[in-house]
C-alpha cells in the first residue's frame, strides 16, 4: 500500500528527521492528510491526490501511477521551504521496496506555497508522481 510506504519514507529518512528536529515521544512529524491541532513544527503531511492503473497483458495489476501532495509546515516561510527542499532531495528519484510496496520511481511534478494567518503557519507544498506496484 503506497500510503504506508510514503509514511515510512518520510518518517525514517535521516535528512528529513534532522529538519523535523526533536519531537515529543511517538511523534514522527509525518502525518496523513493534515497536521494535528497545536502541532510541533516543522512537520510534514501527505495526501493522495489521484491514482491510475496501467495494466499489461502479462500483469493485470500492472503499475499504478499515484499523484501525492506533501505539505511542509513551518513557523516561518524559510523553514517551510527548506523542509520542502530536503523532502524533495530525499525522495525524488527513489526506487526500491518499502513497507511492502515496490516503488519504481518518484518524480517531482509541481510546487506551491500557502500561508494561514491563523494559526500563523507557512506551508510549502510539493507534488510527486509515484509509480509503484
Amino acid at each position: 500500500m503506497i500510503e504506508s510506504g510514503l509514511f515510512t519514507l518520510l518518517s525514517t529518512n535521516q535528512a528529513i528527521a534532522s529538519q523535523l528536529g526533536t519531537r515529543p515521544a511517538g511523534d514522527t512529524g509525518a502525518y496523513p492528510m493534515t497536521i494535528p491541532e497545536d502541532p510541533t513544527l516543522p512537520a510534514v503531511s501527505y495526501r493522495i491526490i489521484s491514482s491510475t492503473d496501467s495494466p499489461t497483458l502479462d500483469d493485470p495489476l500492472g503499475t499504478t501511477k499515484t499523484r501525492v501532495q506533501i505539505e511542509c509546515w513551518g513557523e516561518t516561510y524559510g523553514a517551510a521551504v527548506q523542509l520542502r527542499n530536503v523532502v524533495t532531495a530525499a525522495i525524488a528519484g527513489y526506487r526500491g521496496s518499502v513497507s511492502g510496496t515496490t516503488i519504481k520511481n518518484i518524480l517531482r511534478v509541481t510546487t506551491g506555497d500557502v500561508f494561514a494567518d491563523v494559526p500563523r503557519q507557512y506551508t510549502a507544498k510539493v507534488d510527486f508522481y509515484i509509480w509503484h506496484n
